[in-house]
């Protein structure tokens, strides 16, 4: 459904290799656990995708580190979005 919207909390972790584990839950739809791939961070720059939904998305940090705004695409639809740290 156009416009639905849907809750995603994603999940950040450091590993000591410099790399990092991602997921995401969808608690909406039923998605807990999703691995992100390919997250790559230069700077306040962010992207990553979610291959389970042939999804991706590509934001840049606020400087306090609390929100993360960007554009997130499924299939061929495209959307602005911005996650908010609790």
């Amino acid at each position: 459904m156009p416009g639905r919207l849907a809750r995603m909390i994603l999940h950040f972790k450091n590993q000591p290799d410099k790399t990092v584990a991602a997921t995401v839950d969808t608690p909406d739809t039923g998605g807990f656990g999703l691995p992100l791939n390919d997250v790559k961070q230069s700077e306040r720059y962010v992207e990553f995708g979610l291959k389970i939904a042939h999804a991706s998305f590509k934001g840049t940090l606020n400087p306090e580190g609390t929100e993360l705004a960007g554009q997130f695409r499924h299939e061929e639809n495209s959307a602005p979005l911005t996650f908010r740290k609790k």
